[in-house]
């Protein structure tokens, strides 16, 4: 969000946070003195009275920024680990909103100024939690989606059920989750792994059949973009491009398409002033944005403090 209008994009890089605004690149600083660090998730919540805050997953922390002000998370305020792997947000069984920090030690649930930890001890099958969706579709409270190294994990009311390859999914090693709408209105689920892509739709799992020239079957990211209400376009990035299906076409982009590079980290949708769908995608080499069926990027040249995004 930007307090002064206008559409806003925070980028995570390996040596810290910037945001384009209307094209520019602007720093942000984190902590006074404190060295650059590496942003390995980005979160943006809102109170119920309207203030915003940008939370920042790092290597040595969660830092939280409240206007200009910042204030960092360690394992001595209850962080399960320093090493945070992801963030998201859900409704407590209560209906008071939580942040959810998914760490190399377990999640991490920050709600009313204090933390709980939930690993091994509490029940959780792997405390490595790779990646993290909560559930926006049903609205359900407290019903929460973890990508770990051994499954998909369904946490609801505190209980759990795992989904790995015995299941169906091409492999246990968990990198994406995408929660969709199908064309027939039933609920579907993606899940992006190190050995191809997999979705759930009334209660059974299938393989995606993406074809041989996908770039690479480690799927990092997924990402839909389309009107809100109508068809959706779906996008896979992988370790070595960006693959689009739309309406069932494959459509492959890297760096000889117009990407800073082909490594594709993250990717996420805007919308352009009058409301049109816009594509952005982190890569090791700069953010990219496809809007209008034309890619323009950013890299350290335009102000990013670091080509490698998130």
């Amino acid at each position: 969000g930007n307090p002064d209008g206008g559409h806003v994009l925070y980028v995570g890089t390996a040596r810290g946070v910037a945001r384009v605004v209307d094209d520019r690149v602007e720093l942000l600083s984190a902590l006074d003195d404190s060295a650059p660090v590496s942003v390995t998730a980005l979160c943006e919540t809102e109170s119920t009275d309207g203030v915003r805050a940008l939370w920042v997953g790092t290597q040595a922390g969660l830092l939280r920024r409240d206007g200009d002000s910042w204030r960092r998370f360690t394992t001595a305020d209850g962080l399960p680990s320093n090493l945070v792997r992801c963030i998201a947000t859900t409704l407590m069984p209560n209906g008071v909103p939580s942040l959810c920090v998914g760490t190399t030690e377990g999640l991490g649930l920050y709600s009313d100024g204090a933390w709980t930890t939930v690993d091994r001890a509490s029940g959780l099958p792997d405390q490595s939690v790779i990646s993290l969706l909560a559930d926006p579709i049903s609205g359900r409270t407290h019903l929460l989606f973890m990508g770990t190294t051994t499954g998909l994990v369904r946490w609801e009311l505190d209980a759990w059920r795992v989904v790995d390859a015995s299941d169906g999914l091409p492999s246990s090693n968990i990198y994406s989750i995408l929660e969709s709408v199908s064309a027939q209105g039933n609920r579907a689920m993606l899940v992006g792994t190190d050995a191809g892509l997999a979705r759930h739709e009334q209660g059974r799992w299938k393989l995606v059949d993406v074809p041989t020239d996908l770039p690479s079957s480690r799927i990092l990211a997924l990402c839909e973009t389309g009107p809100v209400e109508g068809p959706r376009t779906l996008w896979v990035g992988t370790t070595a491009g960006l693959a689009r299906n739309d309406g069932g076409r494959w459509t492959r982009f890297d760096k000889s398409s117009g990407l800073p590079d082909s490594g594709i980290r993250c990717i996420t949708e805007g919308r352009d002033d009058n409301g049109a769908s816009e594509l952005w995608v982190g890569t090791y080499g700069g953010a990219a944005r496809l809007s209008n069926g034309e890619w323009s990027s950013w890299t350290v040249r335009d102000g990013l403090p670091s080509n490698g995004v998130l």
